[in-house]
This record gives C-alpha cells, sequence and structure tokens, in this order.
C-alpha cells in the first residue's frame, strides 16, 4: 500500500540517524518536517464536508422556475458571439440562459420579435425605422459621445463636377444612404 510506504519513509525522518541530505535540506530550507501518521486517508470531497457552509464547485443556485432568454440573430458571426456569451454566463452561474435563434436575415429577426418568437434583436441604427413600423421599441440604445469618437466621412463626386473642394459644397445637397449614418 502506498501511504504505508509514505508513512514509513516520514517515520524514518524523526530518527536521529537520518539521511546526511536530509538534514543538510532542513538547515538551508528553514523548515523542520512535522510528519503525521495517516492510517486512512480521506478522499478530497469527504475532507472538504468538514468545513461547513463550503459549497462544492458543482453546487449551483438556480432560477425558479428556470427561465430562457430567447436572442434572434441573422449571422454565423452574431451566433458564434451568441454561443460564446452563453457559454460564459453558463460558467460564471450566471441565470436566465441565453437561447441563441439563427434565422434567415435580418428583416426575418425583426419579424421574429414582433411576432414574440424571440426575447430580443441587436439592431443597426438603419433598422430603427423598420423596427418602428412593426411596434417595436429600442430598449437600449449606444451612442458616441461627441469629441471622442470620429466618423469618417468620404464625399464623392463624379469627376467632372465642379465641386472641388469643401467650399464649393455650402449649399448643395447630400444623399445619405443609411439612417443616422452622419
Amino acid at each position: 500500500d502506498i501511504a504505508e510506504r509514505i508513512a514509513t519513509v516520514i517515520d524514518t525522518l524523526k530518527q536521529p540517524a537520518a539521511e546526511w541530505q536530509t538534514m543538510l535540506l532542513q538547515l538551508l530550507e528553514n523548515w523542520k518536517a512535522s510528519p503525521v501518521r495517516v492510517d486512512t486517508l480521506k478522499p478530497p470531497e469527504d475532507y472538504l464536508h468538514q468545513f461547513i457552509g463550503l459549497s462544492s464547485a458543482y453546487a449551483r443556485a438556480t432560477c425558479s422556475p428556470s427561465r430562457v432568454i430567447k436572442w434572434c440573430v441573422s449571422s454565423n458571426i452574431e451566433h458564434r458571439k451568441c454561443q460564446w456569451l452563453n457559454q460564459v454566463a453558463n460558467s460564471y452561474t450566471i441565470e436566465p440562459s441565453v437561447s441563441c435563434i439563427l434565422l434567415e436575415s435580418r428583416k426575418a429577426a425583426l419579424r421574429a420579435l414582433s411576432k414574440q418568437f424571440c426575447d430580443f434583436y441587436v439592431a443597426d441604427s438603419e433598422e430603427i425605422m423598420d423596427a418602428q413600423k412593426q411596434n417595436l421599441t429600442v430598449a437600449f440604445e449606444l451612442s458616441a459621445p461627441l469629441g471622442k469618437d470620429f466618423n469618417n466621412i468620404a464625399i464623392f463626386v463624379k469627376a467632372e463636377s465642379s465641386y472641388t473642394n469643401l467650399k464649393d459644397l455650402k449649399g448643395a445637397r447630400a444623399c445619405f444612404p443609411k439612417f443616422r449614418s452622419v
């Protein structure tokens, strides 16, 4: 039995005729071995049970009744992000869990949200008007604070245009392809 052999080795350390290397190590390391004879070894879980209030690594508090939040996504990248978020939340025992529902398009995801097939959807700014037409409201909106972030804007004109610099654009009209894009 391995425990017996270990106990025998430890018992020899108490004897004055112990190996000189062991004695030297004790002098250099400034520690003394205090062997304890263990007749029966407890499994780690039994040892930890003696401490009142200590939870197991596998113990979890759960929501009652259990709930799931359904997140509609419309691309493989969004789906992978959603799954990653769900795995992280599960590892930290955050509830309710997230169910990632992959749909074929962004419009389909908005329709699914309006029909209560899912609980939320992360929309682009140009989808806000479509969402409002389907009687959906914005619950949370991110916007960049002024002065900290910059939008990159490129102004395109025809090659033979009379506009050659920014001063020429004063009073001119522009076309913006996305809602809130500038």
